[in-house]
């Protein structure tokens, strides 16, 4: 929990190091009924896959439930960008700036290679993050409900492959970057 709480302090510090902004001078949450954020929570960051190159994005700019995560070339468009939403308990959560859905594990499938997508925020476990270093500038993001982590499936390479969770094994394909350029 220590260890938690301590990455929690630094991950705003880190973000808005890389952004070459002040903390206190990063964008305001948008209003929210969920749980009481904390002031580390980073705003409009890209998460770009360490194995790929490539960014999270919420397919083909949709705003519905169920629509999947997949990597795609970063170009800084919305369904790319990424509230992530820090709660007291150590707990993030990932919200889609273009839809302002959460990050889930669809369907709280608890198998490997199950898809993650987007769907309404309600303060659920399988919305939730635990985020860990994994290297320089990089996080693991761990599922809450089902303790697997975020990852592009089969290590691809291209555009339009699927993000799904896995065993967490620290592969690249399992590192992602936070970036608010």
């Amino acid at each position: 929990m220590r260890l938690r709480r301590t990455l929690c302090a630094g991950l705003l510090a880190v973000a808005a190091t890389v952004a070459g902004v002040p903390a206190a001078t990063q964008a305001a949450p948008p209003a929210t009924a969920r749980a009481q954020l904390l002031n580390n929570s980073i705003f409009n960051v890209r998460l770009v896959n360490a194995n790929s190159g490539r960014c999270l994005e919420i397919g083909f700019w949709g705003t519905e439930d169920y629509r999947n995560a997949v990597q795609y070339t970063c170009y800084g468009g919305a369904p790319q960008r990424w509230n992530v939403l820090a709660y007291p308990t150590g707990e993030f959560e990932l919200v889609n700036v273009n839809s302002g859905k959460c990050l889930e594990i669809s369907f709280w499938m608890a198998g490997d290679f199950a898809f993650a997508g987007q769907y309404t925020c309600y303060n659920g476990d399988i919305q939730k993050w635990w985020l860990t270093v994994t290297g320089s500038n990089t996080y693991s993001f761990t599922n809450k409900a089902t303790g697997k982590c975020l990852e592009i499936a089969y290590s691809g390479l291209e555009d339009f492959r699927t993000a799904s969770q896995y065993t967490c094994n620290n592969g690249a394909t399992q590192r992602w970057a936070m970036r608010t350029d």
